[in-house]
């Protein structure tokens, strides 16, 4: 009785008879693949990134900063000098402390090639955020406004 069913059912009739039955497939183009060099180098490349221990010796790292609309995340060193705003962003030294009254002087540049920072800092708009971490407390900071100060000004 089964089988009776299975024969009769709509299954096995043909669905569409105006398609034409694919008789040779089309062409295809043949191409070459590259020999690819699997071993290793006789000899490892140099690193050439600056050895960060030496330059943080004599720094201390007071805090660290993250802007995250402008992906910034980077260490606070004390001290604005060459050294310090090259691989981190500076503390102005005797410009307050953070988390206590008064102002907090952040310094960093804004270039592509010495210490890149700050670099998109005309990007940030109100409400942004602004996190310094020191030591276990976090402070979270929000944009209030974003204008520029001229050099004469």
């Amino acid at each position: 009785m089964i089988q009776n069913e299975c024969e009769e059912s709509d299954i096995n009739k043909e669905v569409n008879t105006d398609e034409q039955p694919i008789t040779e497939q089309p062409e295809q183009e043949e191409t070459e693949t590259p020999e690819q060099n699997n071993e290793a180098p006789e000899e490892a490349p140099k690193n050439t990134a600056p050895d960060l221990t030496e330059i943080f010796k004599n720094k201390q790292i007071s805090g660290l900063i993250e802007i995250p609309k402008i992906k910034v995340n980077a260490a606070i060193l004390e001290g604005t000098d060459d050294s310090a705003l090259q691989y981190a962003v500076g503390h102005y030294p005797g410009f307050g402390e953070i988390g206590q009254a008064g102002n907090y002087v952040l310094l960093g540049h804004r270039n592509y090639v010495y210490g890149h920072f700050f670099r998109n800092i005309d990007k940030l708009e109100a409400d942004d955020q602004i996190i310094i971490t020191k030591g276990n407390n976090v402070y979270t900071y929000s944009v209030t406004e974003s204008f520029v100060v001229k050099p004469e000004e």
